[in-house]
């Protein structure tokens, strides 16, 4: 029996489309840097896992450039700091609202630093 891509059968002719399965044609896959909409760009970014991505959004925060990104380390700072912003939204609805671009580097610094354990005296 021929299998969708979670390895369930398709739909019976008729039936409504599997939940958990967008269409073939939903899905496109990419890689590096892609202008989603005019101002709008989707960058990979790398970091917890192959794909990791963050939306540049050029006129936001009244065109200072708004940064949207899940999670923030070393290797997202140094790749967004490419672009200038000034607001950052992350996807626990926390709101960076001026200076997000500083912010971003130096929280990156600041983890590098736990990392090396230049603070483990604290500990």
């Amino acid at each position: 029996m021929p299998t969708n891509a979670s390895g369930s059968p398709p739909p019976a002719s008729g039936g409504p489309p599997s939940p958990s399965s967008p269409p073939r044609d939903a899905v496109e896959l990419w890689s590096g840097e892609r202008q989603i909409l005019p101002g709008v760009t989707l960058s990979q970014t790398g970091g917890h896992f192959p794909g990791s991505a963050v939306v540049h959004w050029a006129g936001g925060a009244d065109g200072r450039g708004v940064l949207l990104s899940g999670a923030v380390a070393t290797r997202v700072a140094e790749h967004v700091a490419r672009r200038p912003f000034d607001r950052l939204y992350n996807n626990f609805a926390d709101v960076v609202p001026a200076d997000a671009r500083d912010v971003v580097l130096r929280s990156a610094a600041r983890h590098a630093a736990w990392a090396r354990g230049d603070f483990d005296d604290l500990t």
